[in-house]
């Protein structure tokens, strides 16, 4: 018992601390408010944003807006040739059915005389001058024409200065000299001048040439040469009544008649081509 060890006193164990069943806090979730000067920075951007986006859709709003004018007006333009073309096919078609009715009538307003014994009907402008003669009394006055006429003269006007002249008679033929039917026009033949102009009724214009001309009037400055009517290689033009017709022409119809046109501005006259219609219409 002596030599057993001395009791070890144990050392008191511990109570355990109490486990805290409170858990930690969660991390708050909410965004922290921006500082002033941030918020002004997004508010811009958001601005801008909505600027271009606003920008954007006007520019191709107006884009398209130009684009459909465009397109309009095109598409009017079209419209409008087309109806042109209607139109235009319409008074064609509207002249065509019509006829002579709408055909404007170059000799409207004119006179006309007609020859009893010769058998032909001539057509001049009121302006002009008519005189008749005959063979057994001489000059007959515009007044007491009656068509027993032998011939007639037609003038542009009573001036001695660029009056025009046609001499029209009846004949049984043809003629080979300008003067021969007594018209007092020059006297050429055939072979001294040429044809400048066939008419519609196949009625053709000599000229005397200026070479003629100039032998016959050596002292005249303005040298004036006769105009014929011509028609198978001769003086004269066959009516479809089978009866014939002389007409001389020309600025020198009587004595002391002048001209201020040369030699070449006679044949393109205002005057020759009125003589023209008239011709044109005889019948």
């Amino acid at each position: 018992m002596d030599n057993q060890p001395a009791p070890v006193a144990s050392a008191p164990i511990p109570s355990p601390s109490p486990v805290s069943t409170q858990l930690p806090p969660a991390p708050s979730t909410s965004n922290p408010t921006p500082p002033r000067r941030s918020r002004k920075k997004i508010a811009g951007l958001v601005l801008l944003v909505l600027i271009l986006i606003a920008a954007a859709a006007f520019g191709g709003y107006k884009f398209e807006h130009q684009r459909a004018l465009k397109v309009e007006k095109n598409q009017q333009s079209q419209i409008d040739s087309l109806k042109k073309q209607v139109n235009a096919s319409q008074a064609t078609g509207s002249a065509k059915s019509t006829g002579s009715t709408t055909s404007v009538d170059p000799y409207a307003n004119w006179k006309s005389y007609t020859s009893t014994t010769s058998g032909y009907t001539v057509k001049y402008p009121s302006t002009w001058i008519i005189e008749g003669y005959s063979t057994n009394t001489g000059l007959v006055a515009t007044s007491q024409l009656n068509g027993s006429e032998s011939s007639i003269l037609l003038l542009s006007s009573n001036s001695k200065t660029n009056s025009f002249g046609l001499w029209i008679s009846g004949d049984t033929g043809y003629k080979t000299s300008t003067d021969s039917d007594g018209s007092g026009f020059g006297g050429a033949g055939y072979s001294d001048g040429s044809i400048i102009k066939t008419l519609s009724n196949g009625m053709g214009i000599w000229e005397q040439s200026e070479q003629s001309t100039r032998a016959q009037q050596p002292n005249n400055p303005n040298v004036i040469p006769v105009f014929e009517v011509a028609s198978n290689g001769q003086f004269g033009y066959k009516l479809k009544s089978g009866k014939y017709v002389q007409v001389s022409m020309g600025f020198g119809y009587a004595a002391k008649q002048s001209t201020t046109y040369s030699y070449a501005q006679q044949s393109s006259s205002s005057e020759i081509k009125e003589a023209e219609n008239i011709l044109s219409s005889l019948q």
